[in-house]
């Protein structure tokens, strides 16, 4: 009885946890695993629900409040606040419109270099844009891209029409040379520091704005973690290709202890 009862029990076991998203090889590794004492799980996607957002927008200037193909110091949109003279809510308006040109614009760039990706990020980005009514099928079509270059832990770049973009992190800004303007570094340590990735989206070789993406941790992740640490001893890291102050920021979420 027991020859066939103990394969019987490991397959329907293994069976189970594979209709639960749980792949064991067989029986020799499900019986290793009661000597585990460390366990290292992915993020995006295992802790997280690996359906990112885009949260947050952070413009750095209103420059591209200008036609695109102006953007300079000369065409700065706060050239034309200084010199209105109109009433303090006209100020206000136009000052609230050129922040909303400015978003729609960092938003179509945006989603013209991540059309064709399948990344969560890019999906994120898409979807932001198709809020503003950005994408195929909506108020303002995406462009074709010329010159698209992946960079591998840095970002994207590629030419629409004649302006230059580039989106992805301090790395992507080091290694193409853009000209930082003030306050990017401290926009994305804000995000990160809660918990969103930042992204940084340049045009024509000078940051924009920095957008903050979110990727929620599952419901059951912290309980997860908990048991795993609390009731069975075992020792729980989180690996993940994000930077580190977003990392720890969801590892203290869900209760691993930063390494």
């Amino acid at each position: 009885a027991l020859g066939l009862a103990t394969p019987t029990a490991v397959m329907v076991g293994t069976g189970v946890g594979a209709r639960l998203g749980i792949l064991i090889r067989g029986g020799e590794p499900l019986e290793q695993a009661k000597d585990v004492t460390c366990i290292v799980f992915d993020k995006t996607g295992t802790l997280t629900r690996g359906e990112m957002v885009v949260t947050d927008v952070l413009l750095l200037s209103d420059r591209l409040a200008g036609e695109p193909e102006d953007v300079s110091e000369e065409n700065d949109i706060s050239t034309e606040k200084e010199n209105c003279c109109g009433s303090d809510d006209h100020r206000e308006s136009v000052v609230l419109e050129a922040r909303h040109k400015s978003t729609e614009k960092v938003m179509y760039y945006s989603a013209c270099a991540e059309q064709s990706s399948e990344h969560p990020i890019a999906k994120a980005i898409l979807t932001k844009a198709g809020d503003l009514g950005i994408g195929q099928g909506q108020t303002r079509p995406l462009d074709e891209v010329e010159n698209f270059e992946a960079e591998v832990g840095k970002g994207v770049k590629c030419t629409v029409g004649n302006v230059t973009v580039h989106m992805g992190n301090r790395r992507c800004l080091a290694a193409n040379d853009i000209d930082v303007t003030p306050g990017t570094f401290d926009a994305m340590e804000y995000l990160e520091n809660m918990g969103r990735t930042a992204v940084a989206v340049s045009i024509n070789g000078r940051t924009e704005a920095v957008l903050g993406i979110m990727d929620h941790a599952k419901d059951e992740a912290a309980l997860t973690v908990n048991v795993l640490q609390h009731v069975f001893g075992i020792k729980v890291h989180m690996l993940t290709g994000d930077n580190i102050r977003t990392a720890r920021a969801v590892a203290h979420d869900i209760g691993i202890p930063a390494a």
